[in-house]
């Protein structure tokens, strides 16, 4: 009896996890976090990952690429903040870097950075145009821009 109700549980566990996973792509970690709020012992947790893994459901190269694409098309966040954001994951950093090098393009970053720029500057206020450079330098910063880049690009907006 006692092991029927382990089985009917531990279904319950997969199936939970299993849609947990299916509503949006998960990491290992955020997965292991749920696992440990379930009170599942790290034996039992180990079984659901690697179930979750063999049937698709938990996939580390596809939530990188969707936190790449998401976080950068969408969120407007550089590759600085991406890659802070998947660290915290504890996903490896040469994985991190290679997807973000797949995910964008140069251009596209540029684009991105130089578009960013214009917005900034046409709603920033401030007495002279150095202000104003400053406080657009901070913000694309702040999203996770290379200062370097932000640089070029606001002396290439001021260009046009």
């Amino acid at each position: 009896m006692k092991m029927s109700d382990q089985q009917i549980e531990g279904k319950d566990v997969l199936v939970k996890m299993a849609k947990y996973c299916a509503y949006q792509d998960r990491c290992k970690k955020e997965v292991y976090t749920k696992l440990e709020a379930l009170e599942l012992d790290i034996v039992q947790q180990d079984i659901v990952i690697d179930y979750l893994i063999q049937e698709k459901y938990l996939d580390e190269n596809r939530y990188i690429r969707s936190v790449v694409r998401g976080r950068f098309f969408y969120k407007n966040w550089g590759k600085i903040k991406i890659t802070h954001y998947l660290k915290q994951r504890e996903i490896d950093t040469t994985i991190i870097e290679e997807v973000i090098d797949r995910e964008i393009s140069k251009e596209v970053y540029y684009q991105k950075a130089y578009d960013l720029v214009a917005t900034k500057w046409q709603r920033t206020k401030g007495d002279t145009d150095f202000e104003i450079r400053q406080k657009v330098l901070s913000a694309l910063y702040l999203k996770g821009f290379d200062s370097s880049l932000i640089l070029d690009v606001i002396d290439d907006f001021l260009q046009d």
